[in-house]
């Protein structure tokens, strides 16, 4: 599930390929130009285009929308315009600059839509339909352009020497499925012709876009410069690169060049990839986090918590976008030719060594920081030490290697950004010991070309055939270039070889029965009595490094479920939690958390999961708990009425109820038959001599018979205490259970515990909005009809007469998708599989 799949890898490897095969060819495109050319073309567009330019953007993507109202109009769909339009500008700011537009774009949507209630084979239905439109778009503009204005292809020796045939194909398939589609009514004439309008304004305005930062040309009119735009543009989007990069890029420059150099046609790419692509890709990336926000806000109910947590949740991936921008800088930096004017002043006041060497170890630097990017995100202690002291460094650095005072300053605000943010990075794992996923070595790779590419670039005038790469002075810049490559290029190798060979960091999963001393370690600093579960021995566990906190978990299907929030001390359940997640990767299983609180939401959106609001816990504060308030007079009046019944009411200490055994299973036994159960388990305790041995057992006589029990959850702390199993003979008068409970707060309250649990009551409080109403309507059927075997209806009608304060529980996974398996794995294993969820 996490690993990826060896035609995923090899996809990566293609694309990577494809890249550095274009980047070659631009450079023998570029190759008699220099950056300089570049710098004075791109201060040669005037500011009166650029606002031009950020107009056409706005219009194209309000028109790229209206796919998405098409479509909906289509399907015969009801949703607000403006919801539509919001929908489909995130979906495609994402999907254009991220690629992979197909997935990106329908997550997007599916997530989304299905927050409005869009059925979700409706939404799929509108994910084909742009889709297709895009396509069908593409190749009726494509095709007529190409073909009644052809392109001219003689300067990449393909196979025609036009692109006339390639249009007359591209018209033979849009006309062939737009035929079949109207002629078999599948859609109307009217979609069909709105289709095509949509996709010629659409693509009007992009190429618009990229033609007003040419200079005017006689020769190239906008007729004649659309086709070769579109050529660019198909290729582009066959190489599946995020927004085409390199192979648009490369294709455009070629086509256009026999009508400007290279570096005025760069310079507007420049500008164009700018506007179209990454400020939609930031303007939509801070709208959709904004949404979320508002969205957790929905289920949590307390602006201040939701805000809390999000902003935690987002701090790691955000200060490892700036960390790793800053390592791009400084490398990009190093590969550049100083300001010539700066290094005199430098020259002055010092060593060329000194100036040099600075050149060289900010360029490692950031080459490191690109690592220790991946450690921030990560959320490590270590990453977090280490990014402060290379940025100082950076900063230092800098200054010292050509007064860079922008790159010092940018540094410097990272730095001031992320040194009061240290109890945000508490995982004290070594980065040698994560994984890095692919995606990010990619990342670090294409730097590392990029890099390469453009410094032979800016240096392409130079004699640099006759450098010596080690060669130091104050007017030899292009040695030190090489000297960088070869330290960024070290530094990477290194530390890839050094995490290949480094001694692999074990995740140990144990049976609970095999490592008790340590569980009643971390029981003992526990506030939360439901981790006493642990003494079923039915579950296995995991710690952090230190010992002092677990997660305890059930496998089931393909997930590993793990039991409420981590056990142990507060300060390590984050450490616990990735533990967990680390191993549920290595197995590539599904990751579930159980019945988990509000309290480490924080912690579990750290490693990326979603959740479902499953139930609410009642909690009564037994500081304030009275029987005399006019909201628990029935229970008052149980209470009142069996005290009459000569019935009596005392507490088995701890360790001491073995000599009772017998007695308490004849009546565990019998209620079980009286109800027609099955023991279950997992999230619930079960009748074992040795588990209830464990507790104080409360239990209820007459005539000096036991005649109900329930053993008592509690913690050292004394916050909390909770009733497990609760169990009476049938014989036992009506409010028997009511009256049980009444004597085991009273309890509580009298030995000086601050909370008591009377346990969950599911599916209560659970509301559309909690999540993707789809997915939630599917995984309430699965999750219902599992529960109904465990006698759940009617418990908060029960629990409610002791008016309590309801708090919710949550089931965090992983994958918008997964919901449905993940609640038949958490089914089967409270229940003990199919037999027992069966034989209820």
């Amino acid at each position: 599930m996490y690993n990826k799949s060896r035609y995923d890898k090899l996809k990566y490897l293609l694309e990577i390929g494809i890249f550095c095969v274009v980047i070659y060819f631009i450079h023998k495109e570029m190759k008699i130009y220099s950056i300089k050319d570049v710098k004075e073309s791109l201060r040669a567009i005037k500011s009166g285009y650029v606002v031009l330019g950020i107009g056409i953007v706005i219009i194209d993507y309000f028109l790229l929308t209206m796919y998405d109202v098409l479509a909906f109009k289509n399907e015969k769909l009801q949703l607000s315009n403006l919801k539509i339009i919001f929908t489909s500008f995130i979906s495609y700011a994402f999907a254009n600059s991220i690629g992979l537009s197909g997935l990106t774009g329908s997550g997007l949507r599916i997530n989304l839509y299905s927050l409005w209630n869009v059925p979700y084979k409706s939404i799929i239905k509108v994910i084909k339909f742009c889709y297709v439109s895009f396509w069908v778009g593409l190749l009726w503009v494509g095709g007529l352009f190409l073909t009644f204005e052809p392109v001219d292809l003689t300067r990449f020796n393909f196979y025609f020497d036009t692109t006339k045939e390639v249009g007359i194909i591209l018209l033979i398939i849009a006309a062939s499925y737009s035929a079949h589609k109207v002629f078999s009514k599948k859609k109307s004439l009217e979609i069909s012709v709105f289709q095509i309008l949509i996709s010629l304004l659409d693509w009007i305005l992009v190429s618009g876009l990229i033609y007003i930062f040419l200079p005017h040309s006689d020769t190239l009119t906008f007729i004649k410069f659309f086709p070769i735009f579109l050529s660019a543009q198909i290729i582009g989007v066959l190489s599946n690169l995020p927004g085409g990069i390199g192979a648009f890029d490369y294709v455009f420059l070629t086509l256009m060049g026999k009508y400007y150099p290279p570096s005025i046609i760069v310079a507007a790419l420049i500008i164009f990839r700018l506007l179209y692509y990454i400020a939609p890709f930031g303007i939509a990336f801070v709208s959709y986090c904004i949404y979320k926000m508002l969205l957790k806000r929905g289920e949590l109910k307390n602006i201040s918590i939701v805000l809390g947590k999000l902003i935690i949740s987002l701090i790691p991936l955000l200060i490892s976008i700036l960390i790793f921008a800053a390592g791009i800088v400084l490398i990009i930096s190093g590969s550049i030719p100083p300001l010539i004017y700066r290094i005199k002043i430098l020259k002055d006041v010092l060593p060329v060594f000194t100036i040099k060497i600075s050149h060289f170890l900010g360029s490692i630097t950031g080459a490191v920081l690109l690592i220790l990017a991946y450690g921030i995100k990560k959320r490590l202690n270590g990453a977090y030490y280490m990014t402060i002291i290379f940025l100082g460094a950076g900063i230092i650095l800098s200054l010292l290697k050509g007064l860079e005072y922008e790159e010092a300053f940018f540094l410097g605000i990272i730095l001031a950004i992320i040194i009061p943010l240290k109890k945000y990075f508490y995982r004290k794992t070594s980065i040698i010991n994560e994984k890095f996923t692919l995606n990010w070595l990619v990342m670090i790779f294409l730097v590392a070309i990029s890099s390469i590419y453009i410094g032979f670039f800016a240096y392409s005038k130079s004699d640099y055939m006759n450098e010596i790469w080690w060669k130091v002075a104050f007017n030899k810049e292009f040695p030190g270039f090489l000297r960088t490559t070869v330290g960024i290029s070290a530094t990477l190798i290194v530390f890839g070889v050094w995490k290949l060979f480094a001694p692999v960091n074990e995740i140990i999963e144990t049976e609970s029965i095999e490592v008790g001393e340590k569980i009643k370690k971390c029981l003992y600093f526990s506030d939360n009595p439901e981790g006493n579960l642990v003494l079923l021995n039915d579950k296995k566990v995991i710690f952090e490094d230190e010992e002092e906190s677990f997660v305890m978990y059930g496998k089931s299907g393909r997930s590993y479920v793990a039991m409420g929030d981590p056990v142990g001390k507060p300060e390590k359940a984050g450490d616990s939690i990735w533990k967990f997640y680390e191993l549920c990767r290595k197995n590539s299983k599904q990751p579930v958390f159980y019945e988990v609180s509000k309290d480490y939401l924080d912690y579990y959106l750290d490693v990326g999961l979603n959740f479902l609001k499953i139930g609410e816990e009642g909690i009564i504060d037994l500081k304030e708990f009275t029987l005399n308030i006019p909201q628990r007079k029935n229970i008052r009046y149980t209470y009142n009425k069996l005290n009459k019944e000569n019935m009596t009411f005392e507490v088995i200490p701890k360790g001491e109820g073995i000599k009772y055994m017998k007695r308490l299973k004849e009546i565990s036994d019998e209620w079980l038959e009286s109800k027609k159960a099955k023991e279950k388990g997992f999230s619930l305790g079960y009748f074992d001599e040795e588990y209830l041995n464990n507790f104080p057992i409360a239990v209820l006589k007459k005539d000096n018979e036991i005649i109900a029990f329930a053993n008592i959850m509690v913690t050292e702390s004394k916050r909390e205490a909770a009733v497990d199993l609760m169990r009476y003979l049938k014989s036992c008068i009506s409010g028997t259970m009511e009256y049980l409970f009444i004597y085991i707060i009273l309890w509580a309250k009298n030995e000086g515990y601050e909370r008591f649990s009377l346990g969950m009551a599911p599916l209560s409080g659970m509301e559309n909005r909690d999540i993707a109403p789809v997915w939630n309507k599917i995984g309430l059927f699965v999750f219902k009809n599992g529960e109904s075997f465990y006698n759940f209806q009617g418990l908060k009608l029960f629990k409610n007469k002791f008016y309590p304060q309801w708090e919710p529980r949550y089931i965090a996974y992983s994958g918008v998708f997964s919901l449905p398996k993940v609640l038949k794995d958490v089914t089967l294993l409270i229940s003990g599989g199919v037999k027992g969820l069966i034989s209820k």
